[in-house]
């Protein structure tokens, strides 16, 4: 495609001084003679107009590219000084327009405001309803593609936003890629694909192109007169228009794109979900965009951060599944927070930044939790401890075996670890995952089930979609409580409930598999989770009921800080009450309650009542044998 500075300054000139004698004249009449005049002369002088090109798009009329023609020669003479009969900013009445172009047949419609030329934002109507007091005006952006300047409509302003900055594209292209007119990126996240394409533009020298971002464009209606307007502001300025995210356009306006017409100009589309023919009626060339590699990362970080980030935090920060626009968004935050401090960043608050961008995508699905436990705090069997620690150094390490050793499973699963705990509740399952979550220096999210699970068929999945591609790209450990809800057996279909619900399980098996994060189910109860999801899962571990011993162990651990008189029967405590630790926790509590109202020290009659009130929560019989010599508070309490 020609450059339209190389000929449109020059042909229109040509117009110009052909009808300069005629403008001036009280006949107008005369004026479309003369343009037939100037279209002979500057075919044979082999010009091609921009005009071309605008009539060509928008599928103009003669009697539309006439009237186009005319404005724009009107207000350039004007400009040099020529008596010329417009109002103000070169408007003309449209009865004086109807005459000029009034040789043409079915000339009233070019007038009319559903017309190509108001559609397409070339020319702009004013006045009042009747033709004697409306005038017409060729738009200033168009006047200046006319003269061969590159220019854009006004209209696409607040719809417009900057391609980010791009590194050099290190790896090797398809051929079709670097010929297509019209290109489908696909990515992970609409902000990787749109950093490919910003990549793809950067070396094919195309650093002008122009993104026309979906999300600003309005509704239905505006947004696809929008994209009409910015394909033909491409197609005449011969530039490339980006378009996108793409990514609801299946459920809200799925033939909006229609607006980019045939592919007459170059367009680059993106978005993060499958390509669909009905979106323009053609296929266009489709590519996935590959991930950032750790290299990659290396470098962005570098940009981002600049001489604040020396070379040993940036090596940390590589390895995370993170996306271009999380690591300028991130980098972003920290100039924020960090303000005109002096000295570098350390990886910690990096970190943070990267949580507090990422998570926040998530409204009320999770909840976050910092952790603030350690491994001390965690009184289970030792062989639990063992498989908790394995379950850590299996996602510590993935990274070295699934790529490096090349021992990555293939049917396109992912380096993540997944695990299942079981057993009942209070024994440790939750505290389990706040501590791995720390060993890993991750933020732990607790999905809540009660915003997750929607009445609507397909809202779940996408709620877990989301959940799922918000943790795979930022450092965070997926808690899902109560998973059978989700992660149940699938039933018999016997109605139409139970077919979804199939079709749910059906997805998270898939999309687990393909997680490369850390995702921990919880259970109270292991037979009430399908079987297809124990063998997807890399772990299940057991949290058994305590012990006698583990259970004197843990009520002294729990009052290990609180002041206690000396007549605690630990004997009696762990051998009499079988319970999980959470129960005893609570019960503790509740204990620490009743000596801290009497500002005294916490005795056995306190833990006794703390009992007998957890018991009675739980609906659990209370045995005057189990209490023993301590029966008598079980009708005083």
């Amino acid at each position: 495609m020609a450059s339209v500075g190389e000929n449109g300054s020059e042909a229109l000139d040509s117009f110009v001084a052909i009808l300069t004698a005629a403008i001036g004249l009280e006949e107008p009449e005369l004026i479309a003679p003369a343009l037939a005049q100037a279209e002979v002369k500057m075919g044979a002088a082999g010009l091609t107009a921009p005009i071309d090109r605008i009539s060509y798009f928008a599928g103009l009329s003669q009697a539309e590219r006439d009237l186009v023609t005319v404005l724009a020669a009107m207000r350039v003479a004007r400009d040099r000084g020529y008596p010329v009969l417009q109002g103000e900013n070169g408007a003309v009445g449209i009865e004086f327009a109807q005459v000029v172009v009034g040789l043409r047949s079915g000339v009233e419609s070019i007038f009319d405001a559903e017309g190509a030329l108001y559609d397409y934002g070339v020319v702009a109507r004013h006045g009042g309803p009747g033709r004697a007091d409306s005038f017409v005006q060729l738009r200033t952006h168009a006047l200046a593609q006319l003269r061969g300047i590159r220019a854009c409509s006004p209209e696409l302003e607040d719809a417009e936003s900057a391609l980010p900055d791009a590194l050099p594209f290190g790896l090797d292209l398809p051929p079709a890629l670097t010929r297509s007119d019209f290109l489908y990126v696909r990515g992970t996240t609409a902000g990787l694909a749109l950093y490919r394409i910003a990549q793809l533009l950067e070396s094919g020298g195309r650093s002008d192109a122009r993104w026309l971002d979906l999300r600003k464009a309005g509704e239905e209606d505006d947004a696809a007169r929008r994209l009409r307007i910015a394909c033909l502001d491409a197609f005449v300025n011969g530039t490339t228009l980006v378009v996108g995210p793409i990514t609801q356009l299946a459920e809200s306006s799925p033939l909006l794109l229609r607006g980019l017409q045939d592919p007459r100009a170059s367009v680059a589309i993106f978005g993060t979900v499958p390509w669909e023919h009905a979106y323009l009626g053609f296929d266009p060339y489709c590519w996935e965009a590959p991930r950032l590699d750790e290299a990659e990362a290396a470098m962005l970080w570098e940009g981002a951060l600049g001489e604040r980030a020396g070379e040993e935090v940036i090596a940390g920060l590589r390895h995370l599944p993170l996306q271009p626009e999380q690591i300028r968004e991130s980098a972003r935050v920290i100039d924020l927070e960090t303000g005109e401090r002096e000295g570098g960043v350390e990886t910690g608050e990096i970190i943070g930044a990267i949580r507090s961008v990422s998570f926040e995508r998530l409204g009320t699905l999770a909840r976050r939790v910092s952790p603030k436990v350690s491994w001390e705090d965690l009184l289970l069997p030792d062989n639990v401890t063992r498989q908790l620690r394995w379950m850590c150094d299996r996602y510590r390490h993935r990274h070295l075996v699934a790529r490096e050793w090349r021992l990555k499973p293939g049917g396109g699963r992912g380096v993540g670890v997944s695990a299942l705990f079981t057993g009942d509740s209070g024994t440790g399952k939750t505290l389990a995952a706040e501590v791995a979550a720390a060993e890993l220096g991750l933020e732990m999210l607790v999905v809540d089930l009660s915003s997750l699970v929607d009445k609507y068929v397909g809202e779940t999945e996408k709620n877990l979609e989301r959940v799922f591609s918000v943790v795979e790209n930022a450092p965070g450990l997926l808690f899902f409580d109560e998973a059978d809800a989700v992660f149940g057996k699938r039933s018999e279909v016997k109605e139409s409930n139970d077919r979804f619900a199939n079709v749910q399980v059906s997805y998270l098996l898939q999309r687990l598999e393909a997680f490369n994060g850390l995702a921990i189910l919880s259970s109270n109860l292991k037979a009430n989770i399908d079987q297809a999801f124990m063998r997807r899962l890399d772990l299940a571990i057991d949290f058994p009921m305590p012990d006698i011993e583990m259970r004197a162990r843990l009520w002294r651990e729990f009052l290990r800080s609180v002041p206690i008189e000396d007549d605690i029967e630990w004997d009696f405590l762990a051998s009499n009450f079988e319970m999980p630790g959470g129960n005893i926790r609570a019960a503790t509590l509740s204990a620490a309650y009743l000596a801290a109202a009497e500002s005294r020290k916490v005795g056995m009659r306190d833990l006794m009542v703390g009992l007998v009130l957890e018991y009675r929560k739980l609906g659990h019989l209370l045995s005057e044998s189990e209490f023993a010599h301590w029966s008598a508070l079980v009708k005083w309490v």
